[in-house]
């Protein structure tokens, strides 16, 4: 069961079927297992990583089926909102990292509007 879940270690591998557009004035970080977008005063910061189910289980499948209300939680430096999605085979896991109150609304609007993308 411990199984069920992994990271890619290809780099971005996962992450390109999913459109996640932040708009015009970010660069983007790839790293190993995750992609994280930066504008340029880093006051907004995404990060994006999928994990891949593998096998036939009915709990993979139960959990990737139960997306939770994405949650805001404050820190030292600001505010995460932190979300999770799902697709055939793989779970996306999102945090927007924001230095400003007023950009949560910015963030969850953000993240409505990923998607999974249909190739087929």
């Amino acid at each position: 069961m411990f199984n069920l879940f992994k990271k890619r270690s290809e780099k971005g591998v996962g992450i390109k079927y999913w459109d996640r557009d932040p708009g015009p004035g970010f660069r983007v970080i790839t790293n190993e297992d995750s992609i994280q977008y930066v504008n340029e005063d880093a006051s907004k910061v995404i990060y994006f990583s999928v994990l891949i189910v593998q096998g036939n289980s009915h709990v993979a499948g139960d959990a990737l089926h139960r997306e939770r209300e994405p949650e805001i939680v404050e820190d030292a430096n600001g505010w995460q909102f932190k979300g999770m999605k799902a697709a055939t085979g793989q779970v996306l896991v999102c945090v927007v990292t924001v230095k400003d109150q007023a950009d949560l609304q910015w963030a969850k609007e953000f993240f409505s509007s990923v998607r999974y993308k249909n190739i087929g």
